[in-house]
């Protein structure tokens, strides 16, 4: 039987077809971050340092805010994300990283956190994709081991039930780019904790592997965190 060659145009309307009946999107349920470079962010970050520094003479006058440092890890913590395409769903996160909060008079919104990620401590539930995520395509580790957060400013107020909203620099893959996302904190006597749940486009990190041309690799990737910072 002699094969029929189909249209260019009838292998793209299978795709389309896949794309659009595909597995749910995880990222759909969830608020996308707001993305901005650094760069973007200077002239604000010049009006906040203006206003911290005035700020600052006033508190020379004033007693001084105690503040304190608390140490997190992924042994109280964890970093997860869930990766989607079109044929299904993919969950993982990070074994190993290591943060600190700076909780300043009790006050989140004077408060500050920071963590540094160990690329190469990747998972998912497929060993397959643990190796694929580690190399060019993707994190690329051997170029780039770490990844890293540090917040730049945390105000009161969120999308849906967060408490706060939380900004700050985000470094993947040798990319920063300033990102904005509800957070719900916690301070009590016993710890510090903040959990958030948001997607960010992995393209604005330079992670453009687009997958199988029959099973794309969605752009938008669903970011967990849960943070328990013990006094």
């Amino acid at each position: 039987m002699r094969s029929i060659a189909l249209p260019p145009i009838f292998a793209l309307l299978v795709v389309g077809l896949l794309v659009s009946t595909g597995c749910k999107d995880p990222a759909a349920d969830v608020p996308e971050a707001t993305v901005e470079s650094p760069a973007e962010s200077g002239d604000e970050a010049a009006e906040g340092e203006a206003t911290d520094e005035a700020a600052g003479e006033e508190a020379e006058e004033e007693d001084t805010v105690e503040s304190v440092e608390l140490a997190f890890s992924n042994e109280t913590s964890s970093i997860g994300f869930t990766g989607s395409k079109v044929t299904g769903s993919h969950d993982g996160g990070f074994n190993e990283f290591a943060g600190t909060v700076t909780l300043v008079g009790e006050d989140p919104t004077a408060s500050s956190v920071e963590v540094t990620i160990q690329m190469a401590s990747v998972f998912t539930d497929s060993d397959r994709l643990t190796g694929h995520l580690q190399n060019d395509d993707f994190f690329d580790v051997p170029n780039h081991p770490t990844g890293s957060f540090t917040s730049t400013s945390i105000r009161e107020g969120g999308d849906g039930e967060a408490t706060h909203t939380m900004t700050g620099d985000l470094t993947l893959r040798g990319t920063t780019n300033r990102i904005s996302f509800p957070a719900t904190i916690q301070v009590d006597e016993s710890s510090v904790k903040a959990s958030a749940e948001f997607s960010i486009n992995r393209m604005d990190f330079g992670i453009n592997y687009a997958g199988r041309e029959d099973d794309l690799i969605r752009e938008l990737v669903v970011l967990r965190l849960d943070i328990d910072a013990p006094r």
